[in-house]
């Protein structure tokens, strides 16, 4: 049985036992009332696929993370609006969810990256809370830095930025303990980000807001441009789909062969809801099949009833993506609270409500704050905002930890062919995990999905395993819910 929510909220997870369900925003609280933290294996491949568990399965046995419900068009009534007041009316709503998730808040800060959608969050929020706002925070990389668009940003708005240089040495010193607190493998690289931003905005804010949702809400990727070609290639016969896929290999070691496979497979995909979601993956099914000892694989993603294919594309972005790969890493770090302002039911029912022209690459969001950033903020393309992860596993500081992990893991030699994952070992010591090309990319995202896969099996039970308790009332602890249900006839 799958629970659902409100989409928009951060998920919960349940678990299900005799005829009681017990509800927890964390995993940890379901360990300390003594559920067992068992594997579940099958839910390993979609992991490795999609960098998070998808569909309402968890890397753990027995225990399921709610679902958002279904987007609800928000088509507006009388009076109804004149496209010139739209951007006034998202505004509105992103000034609203803005003050809800802030409502107890005393000092709030924001993690500023210089993108559009983050300076979208930053420029109202000091709008709606001027006395309460003065300081951004922003992460910098060795040969990576998006500090001049950042600074462009916090200046106009008269804000004090804080810079924090991520190095490869700070990720290999706290990772386990990031793991730990996240309570799922750091599949999205992002997360480290966060926890340093999070880290050195805790001594003089309590509330943090940053602009995750932009892109899955409001168009921003680049497939998303090519959404209308997608139902072209779903008229090709399914037969020679599954024979493109036979043949391919998988092997992501071998770079010019994986690139090809990976664009081979893109029209390849069995149904239109899986070729929607491929661009998302981390690496393809064959990758997986390629490197696991099993193929067994236990996940369904969360469709959507939407016909015209540019709504369903966003709609299946909305669906998965923002709840398994966003909503989940809120407030695990807390304090200071972490929030996705532009993650809201309404301003997301709003959206799709929408002619599509005015959400397709941000258009909306770029006039809804054309007056309260300086244009070249407002109207920059996407560059993007790629953490150096080639850069962290090729270092001195990370990659002996690496290595050690893939060739000596326990999880990882249970559940890899051993010569796959020797020829990913011998990948990483001979310089081919780089961050060039679409090859490059498929053996970075091995190497890095094995690796945070082996970390939090290392580090996740003994951190949160807790011992039964025996007979007497239920206690629950802070944030956790136990209801009794009545048993089915």
């Amino acid at each position: 049985m799958i629970a659902t929510q409100s989409i928009g909220m951060q998920p919960f997870y349940y678990n299900y036992k005799g005829n009681r369900r017990t509800i927890a925003t964390s995993v940890r609280q379901l360990a300390e009332r003594g559920f067992p933290m068992e594997i579940n294996y099958k839910a390993i491949p979609s992991f490795l696929m999609y960098q998070y568990s998808i569909g309402g399965s968890t890397l753990l046995k027995d225990i399921g993370v709610s679902q958002p419900n279904q987007i609800r068009a928000l088509q507006e009534s009388e009076p109804e609006l004149g496209e010139e007041l739209l951007p006034l009316r998202l505004l509105n709503l992103i000034s609203r969810s803005i003050a809800k998730k802030t409502e107890k808040s005393q000092r709030i800060g924001l993690l500023l990256s210089g993108g559009l959608d983050s300076s979208v969050v930053s420029a109202v929020t000091t709008t709606v809370h001027r006395d309460k706002v003065q300081d951004a925070f922003t992460a910098t990389f060795r040969g990576h830095s998006e500090l001049g668009a950042a600074t462009s940003v916090a200046e106009h708005l008269g804000l004090t930025l804080h810079e924090i240089p991520v190095t490869a040495s700070m990720v290999a010193g706290s990772i386990e303990d990031i793991t730990a607190l996240y309570e799922e493998p750091l599949g999205d690289a992002a997360l480290i980000n966060n926890y340093f931003l999070c880290k050195t905005a805790s001594p003089y804010v309590d509330t943090v807001l940053c602009g995750d949702g932009g892109d899955e809400i409001f168009g921003g990727y680049p497939w998303h441009h090519y959404a209308k070609y997608i139902p072209w290639m779903n008229w090709t016969p399914l037969w020679l789909r599954k024979l493109a896929q036979r043949l391919v290999t998988g092997n992501p070691t071998t770079a010019n062969r994986n690139r090809l496979e990976r664009i081979l497979l893109f029209p390849a995909q069995l149904s239109l809801d899986s070729m929607l979601l491929y661009p998302t993956t981390a690496m393809s099914y064959q990758n997986v099949e390629w490197l696991l000892k099993s193929d067994a694989c236990d996940y369904s993603f969360v469709s959507n009833s939407y016909e015209d294919v540019y709504d369903k594309a966003l709609a299946m972005d909305c669906l998965n993506t923002l709840p398994g790969k966003f909503m989940m890493k809120a407030n695990k770090f807390s304090p200071p609270a972490i929030y996705s302002p532009l993650i809201d039911e309404d301003i997301i029912s709003f959206a799709f409500g929408l002619p599509q022209e005015m959400r397709k690459d941000k258009y909306i969001l770029r006039k809804a704050v054309e007056s309260m950033l300086p244009p070249k903020t407002v109207w920059r393309r996407k560059a993007g905002f790629g953490t150096p992860i080639a850069s962290w596993l090729n270092s001195d500081e990370l990659q002996p930890m690496v290595l050690d992990k893939l060739e000596n893991g326990k999880l990882l030699n249970e559940i890899c062919r051993k010569w796959a994952l020797a020829e990913v070992v011998d990948a990483l010591r001979a310089g081919k995990v780089n961050s060039t090309g679409a090859a490059a990319l498929g053996l970075l995202n091995v190497v890095w999905g094995l690796f945070s896969l082996q970390v939090w099996h290392d580090v996740f039970p003994m951190k949160t395993r807790g011992k039964k308790q025996e007979g007497g009332s239920v206690t629950c602890p802070r944030n956790l819910l136990t209801v009794r249900l009545s048993r089915p006839r």
